[in-house]
C-alpha cells in the first residue's frame, strides 16, 4: 500500500499444509503508492487500482502493458526436505550462484501493532545445483525453521547472457518442513 511495490505470491502445499512464497514482481517502480487492487485486462495488461485511504497513497488506475520482450523471473518455489526448489522461467547462470544468500527470522506477535525481526539466523548454503538446462535450482541448506521466514537473496543471479532477474528476493514462510 505504501510502497511502490507489486508482489507476486507462489504457492506450495506441504503435507496439507498451504505456505508461500512473496516475490516483488516491480520493486521501486514508476507505480508509484497506494496500490492496491490488482487485475488482468483480456490484452494482458495489469491494472493497478490505487488508494490514499488517509494513508501515504495516491489515486486513480494505473496500467501495466507487457513491450514483448521475455525476462528472467521467479516461477515456483517449493519447500524440501534439504531446503528449497527454484525453478526460473529461463535458464540460471552457474557461476552466479554463489552470490545466493539466505537467512530466517520471525516476528513477535502483541496486541499493540508491529515487532522487530526476532531469531534472525544465517543460513549456510551448502549446496546448490543447477537441472532442467539451468531452469531449476536446488538449494541445500541447513534444516529450514518452522514458524520463521525465509529470506533467499538472489540479487546477483542472471542469466548466461547476463539478463538481470526480474524480483530477485523471495520471503517463504515456512509453517511445516517436509519429509
Amino acid at each position: 500500500m505504501n510502497q511502490p511495490t507489486l508482489v507476486r505470491v507462489l504457492d506450495d502445499e506441504v503435507d496439507g499444509t498451504f505456505q508461500t512464497a512473496l516475490v516483488p514482481l516491480f520493486f521501486d517502480s514508476p507505480l508509484g503508492k497506494g496500490n492496491n487492487r490488482i487485475c488482468f485486462g483480456s490484452e494482458g495488461s495489469i491494472y493497478v487500482g490505487k488508494t490514499a485511504l488517509s494513508w501515504a497513497g495516491d489515486q486513480g488506475i494505473a496500467r501495466v502493458k507487457w513491450n514483448g520482450k521475455s525476462f528472467l523471473s521467479l516461477s515456483t518455489m517449493k519447500a524440501t526436505p534439504q531446503g528449497f526448489s527454484l525453478a526460473f522461467s529461463e535458464a540460471i547462470d552457474a557461476k552466479t550462484l554463489s552470490t545466493i544468500k539466505v537467512s530466517s527470522y520471525r516476528y513477535n506477535y502483541f496486541a499493540n501493532y508491529g515487532s522487530p525481526k526476532v531469531d534472525e539466523k544465517a543460513m549456510t548454503v551448502k549446496k546448490a545445483n543447477l537441472s532442467n538446462g539451468g531452469k531449476t535450482l536446488a538449494l541445500d541448506l541447513e534444516a529450514l525453521r518452522p514458524g520463521h521466514l525465509h529470506y533467499v537473496d538472489l540479487t546477483g543471479i542472471t542469466s548466461p547472457n547476463g539478463k538481470p532477474l526480474l524480483g530477485n528476493k523471495a520471503w517463504y514462510h515456512v509453517i511445516k518442513t517436509p519429509r
